[in-house]
């Protein structure tokens, strides 16, 4: 009887569930060339206006479809709130020239400094993977990758799956370097689907360490002790 109040306490302790809040809102995305490893290379666009890296427009939904940015300035910058499920995105920017491989950061909740998730992939190849090389900013300077395809918002699970970047796409003219119409160019396209789910419980403790969990338990006990006392 003892262990089993013990550990009970213990369980209680150790997982805090998430409770979900507002729902997350996709702020910002910058799309860039990398190596083999991640690591940004020399081309890059961002969904902020203004600025002198080229204009990425967004469609919230399958290529072809409405922009949800537009020009180059204020209007350039989104806040998309993600519902509940498997939304599906394009990203849309003019192409610069052959590259081996994109990326994508992702930032949410107007974070815009550090990516919540960050992805990249060879071209034109499916998948996506976690990208913890040197990546860029929304400001397009850079910055250490987020390592993981997944981000956790107030309650929320947030996590990127089915990425695709291809370059020079045909029949895709609808934006150039710094604005949502035709430059006689070709785009380039990448596609994603940003799952949003409510967050399983998580673990308070996760990563202290046994000599934190012998801690939590060594409390946990000496709390079960005074109560059967």
């Amino acid at each position: 009887m003892k262990m089993v109040r013990t550990l009970g306490v213990a369980a209680m302790v150790l997982t805090i569930p998430l409770a979900a809040g507002a729902q997350p809102t996709l702020t910002g995305a910058i799309a860039f060339s990398t190596d083999g490893s991640g690591n940004a290379g020399g081309q890059y666009w961002n969904s902020y206006g203004g600025d002198p890296a080229w204009n990425l427009y967004v469609i919230q939904g399958a290529p072809g479809g409405t922009f949800v940015n537009s020009g180059d300035g204020l209007a350039t910058s989104i806040s998309i709130p993600l519902a509940v499920g498997a939304n599906t995105f394009t990203f849309e920017g003019e192409y610069a020239g052959i590259i081996g491989a994109e990326g994508l950061n992702l930032f949410f909740d107007g974070a815009n400094v550090v990516p919540g998730i960050s992805v990249f992939e060879t071209v034109d190849v499916p998948g996506g993977q976690p990208d913890a090389g040197t990546t860029r900013d929304l400001g397009g300077g850079t910055v250490a990758g987020a390592g993981t395809l997944v981000f956790y918002a107030d309650g929320y699970r947030v996590s990127v799956s089915g990425f695709l970047a291809r370059l020079n796409v045909a029949s895709t003219d609808r934006v150039s370097a710094f604005a949502d119409s035709t430059s006689g160019t070709n785009d380039n396209l990448i596609t994603v689907t940003i799952t949003v789910e409510a967050a399983p419980p998580v673990p308070a403790l996760e990563g202290v360490g046994l000599l934190g969990l012998a801690l939590v338990l060594a409390c946990a006990g000496a709390v079960a002790l005074r109560r059967m006392a």
